[in-house]
């Protein structure tokens, strides 16, 4: 990962390689899948109706007094309030190493191969052994486009050693949550000045949040917690009005029933299809809303769960999502492409590792991993400013 002047590499756990064949996990099995690559759509994911309905479980639990009949606690006993597990990934403790790149100011420009040759220098390998291992290049969608585009500047290739064929950029976790959160939060946000707009700033403010300042200014953090407050706002809104009808809540097939009724009513597709034609603005939106802040908050969930399969799954959903945003456009081309490499052309060992090396857990308890880039954004922050003010001290630092 790349980060300003400063950089770091993550040494593959040994388990992940453990359960894998050598000549599969290699720059040559990598270029071979590279090559046989084919554009598949994405397939239909049933997992997101049982991450919507463990949502709906869980604002069912937490918030009973809300409704007319409430059903007692024991009865919520047999429901699901966890989504089920795809493919977690095992504890390991993660191996990285920080690495200064070049000791210049941020505004200059230097020479990627300069930089490369810093990197090697202190990792100790020369340039033939470097290019025979694979370089899988993680972070924003803009940094993927730079990699994208220095591979295409230098193809062909003069020799193994210039060549970037066994480069593979793909979109970090945490930053592509960041952005996807923000562009969401933004797209249902409204206009704060104009009163009569019951967009998502309004339920925001009434709930607690701040809609002074504008969407782009927002902090992550206040962006997250915000949308988990409105969605489960806008969940207990819908168990509200279905339980309101002549079903029986006292019961636990009568709970069960409640939350298929309330996902038949608002995240079905012809549900939503149905409002759209009939010109219901209102409830189309709610639809929307509810759909959109169900996926982010559940790959919020899941990235502390360290489950990589639903996380894949979100990003499934995504690949679609983002067609329609504009402030996504460049993640509507990377996000779908990331998926393909990861579920269809990539061999599945070689797969295995690039995707479990996504997240590490930060402590040894449950539901403490975390994104991988998100963890060297945090060091490489505090690194810097040791290293910044060290070197205004003493004048230099020798690596």
């Amino acid at each position: 990962m790349f980060q300003r002047t400063w950089c770091s590499y993550i040494v593959v756990c040994a388990c992940l390689l453990a359960n894998c064949e050598a000549e599969v996990v290699n720059l040559a099995a990598f270029l071979t899948a590279m090559k046989a690559a084919k554009q598949k759509g994405p397939g239909e994911t049933k997992h997101f109706k049982k991450v919507i309905k463990a949502q709906l479980a869980n604002a069912l639990k937490e918030d009973l007094d809300h409704l007319p009949i409430a059903p007692k606690k024991q009865n919520l006993l047999d429901i699901n309030l966890i989504p089920p597990l795809i493919n977690p990934s095992e504890f390991h403790t993660p191996n990285i190493h920080f690495l200064r790149m070049i000791d210049v100011p941020d505004s200059l420009a230097k020479g990627v191969s300069h930089v490369f040759n810093l990197i090697l220098s202190q990792i100790y390998l020369s340039k033939e052994e470097y290019v025979k291992h694979i370089l899988v290049a993680g972070g924003d969608v803009g940094s993927n486009l730079l990699v994208e585009s220095l591979c295409g500047k230098l193809s062909p290739s003069i020799d193994r050693v210039e060549d970037l064929s066994g480069v593979l950029s793909i979109c970090g976790v945490v930053h592509t949550t960041w952005s996807f959160g923000k562009g969401i939060w933004a797209l249902h946000g409204g206009n704060s000045d104009n009163s009569k707009d019951s967009a998502v700033w309004c339920s925001s403010f009434e709930l607690g949040g701040d809609y002074t300042k504008s969407f782009a200014s927002q902090e992550f953090n206040f962006i997250m917690r915000s949308m988990q407050i409105v969605h489960k706002a806008n969940l207990v809104c819908s168990l509200v009005i279905e339980s309101l009808g002549d079903m029986d809540m006292t019961t636990t097939w009568g709970c069960r029933q409640v939350l298929e009724t309330v996902w038949c009513c608002y995240f079905k597709a012809m549900a939503i299809e149905e409002a759209r034609c009939l010109k219901k603005s209102k409830l189309y939106n709610l639809m929307i809303c509810l759909r959109d802040f169900g996926t982010i908050v559940d790959l919020h969930e899941t990235t502390c769960a360290g489950d990589i399969g639903c996380l894949t799954a979100m990003w499934k959903c995504w690949s679609i999502m983002t067609q329609g945003v504009t402030s996504l456009s460049h993640y509507g081309q990377h996000i779908p492409c990331m998926v393909f490499l990861l579920e269809e052309d990539l061999l599945v060992p070689l797969a295995h590792v690039i995707k479990h090396s996504s997240l590490i857990p930060s402590t040894d308890r449950d539901n403490h991993w975390m994104p991988i880039d998100e963890y060297q954004e945090i060091h490489i922050f505090y690194l810097k400013q040791v290293y910044d003010s060290t070197v205004s001290r003493v004048g230099h630092i020798v690596l």
